[in-house]
Parts: structure tokens; sequence; C-alpha cells
């Protein structure tokens, strides 16, 4: 039996401090191998799925292309 890592994140954003981002990414990666290790499995044998929200702004400034096909759902 395959044991799979799953995590949902939002990572959170601000325009001046885009390295935030990155840290969090980081922070979020060195904790999934933690919690593998922990559990006395090989890292490189379990397959890790993250989701999220991961947009590069906090909110939108103006509209895109992606309007109209968001208002079809």
């Amino acid at each position: 039996m395959t044991r799979w890592f799953a995590g949902s994140v939002h990572l959170y954003f601000h325009p001046e401090w885009p390295d935030i981002k990155l840290a969090q990414a980081a922070l979020l990666c060195s904790q999934a191998v933690a919690m593998i290790e922990e559990e006395g499995m090989e890292v490189a044998d379990v397959p890790v799925v993250f989701a999220g929200d991961c947009n590069s702004l906090w909110r939108k400034y103006r509209p895109d292309v992606y309007d109209a096909k968001a208002s079809l759902c």
C-alpha cells in the first residue's frame, strides 16, 4: 500500500515582501519532510501533493481575460 502526503495551503502575499511566500513554501516543504520522516518513511518513496491558494496578488486590481471564463462556472 502506498502512503501519500497531502496538504492544503494558503501562502501569504504582500507586494513589498515577495520573499515571504518563498520562505513559507520552504517551511512547508521542510515540515512535510519532517512529518514523513517521523512516520519512519523514506521521503523519496512518498508521493507529495500540495494544493491551495498560491496567487501572486492578494486581490485583483483590474479585469483580465479570465473574468469571462469565471462567470461561466
